[in-house]
């Protein structure tokens, strides 16, 4: 019985973890949001000045589809470093350790003793 009251346990601290963590990455998206408009108005002044620099010897379109270029090189640069990106060593490690924990816990204890406390935090979290 210890057991089952220290795995309500740990599911009522991870609920409160996760429900911390959300408010936490929820404040710090709104900041992002934020941060990325001052980015991209930032870019949109350098363009319009690459623009004007470049107009002194080319026409207004060349200019402009030069710089589109340039952005569209950028992109693919960007867009294969994104590609190639892959799992890391921690993250791996972090899997196969929650592998091996849930196969831990299935061969100690049955469904039927846990269902009882599954209910129990259902019941408190949703009625």
């Amino acid at each position: 019985m210890r057991t089952l009251r220290l795995l309500e346990v740990a599911a009522q601290a991870e609920r409160l973890r996760l429900r911390a963590m959300l408010q936490r990455n929820l404040i710090r998206l709104a900041w992002a949001v934020g941060s990325a408009m001052f980015v991209a108005a930032t870019i949109v002044c350098g363009h319009v000045a690459a623009i004007a620099a470049m107009s002194e010897r080319l026409t207004l379109a060349q200019a402009s589809g030069l710089v589109a270029l340039a952005d569209l090189v950028i992109a693919v640069i960007l867009a294969v470093v994104v590609s190639h990106s892959r799992i890391s060593a921690g993250e791996r490690a972090a899997l196969t350790l929650r592998r091996d924990a849930m196969s831990g816990i299935g061969s100690g204890l049955s469904w039927a003793a846990l269902l009882p406390i599954l209910f129990g935090l259902l019941r408190r979290r949703y009625f």
